[in-house]
Formats: structure tokens, sequence, C-alpha cells
């Protein structure tokens, strides 16, 4: 994982970068000695902007992809997925904040099950206990 940030007065900006090849080992029912290897990639840029005392905007761009290497399922399909998502926010006072998020998704796959494009609009009411 490779990462940069940068906090300014008023802006944050992030960059995160990883690369994992993982082996996962098991047994089946029939006590044979299963591997599954795939590689992870996955790269990620934010975005923060206190617009004025109250409120806040952020975005988020992230890519991830995932390709199998040996695998003993037929599931396991390579797969690539980008998510967009903004977010306002305002805090209502010194305990509660609201927040309204849009969040698109797009995900290509080798296996047609595993492919969609989602919208998801959500609104967030925090409180803070303590």
């Amino acid at each position: 994982t490779l990462a940069y940030a940068y906090d300014g007065r008023r802006t944050s900006l992030g960059i995160t970068g990883s690369y994992s090849d993982q082996t996962r080992e098991g047994n089946s029912n029939e006590s044979e000695l299963i591997l599954d290897e795939s590689t992870f990639k996955r790269i990620s840029v934010s975005l923060s902007r206190h617009i004025s005392s109250k409120v806040s905007l952020s975005g988020t761009v992230n890519w991830d992809e995932q390709e199998p290497k040996r695998s003993v399922s037929e599931l396991d399909s390579n797969a690539e997925t980008w998510r967009f998502t903004l977010q306002a926010s305002r805090p209502l006072n010194n305990n509660i904040t609201l927040s309204l998020d849009y969040q698109y998704t797009d995900r290509q796959s080798d296996n047609a099950f595993d492919q969609y494009q989602e919208n998801r609009i959500t609104l967030s009411v925090n409180f803070k206990l303590i």
C-alpha cells in the first residue's frame, strides 16, 4: 500500500494505491488441499472541502480489480469495480451532523451474475453521545 495525504486549512486530498497477491489454503470435503490465488489492486482518490463554516463537500473515486490466478471455484472471475461517491454534510449543532450521500457503482466481471450498476442515495443523521 502506498498513500499520500494533504491537509490544508479548508481542503484535504488523499490518494491511496494497493496491490496484493493472496493465496488461500483450505481442505475440501475429501480432505484434499485447496489453493486459491488472486491478485487484488485498488486505487482511491478523495477530496474534501469546507465551502463555508457550516457545510463541507467531499468526493471519492475508487477503482478495484480482482484477478483470480488459480481457483477451484467456477464463480471466481476477473472483476473491475468503479465507485464514485459525493457527500454534503452540515452540523446542526455540536452533537448532531446531517449528511447527504450519492454513490454510483459500476462492476464489470467475466461472470455475468457478478455484474451490476447501482445508484444509492443516503441521508444520515449522526449523533455524538460523548
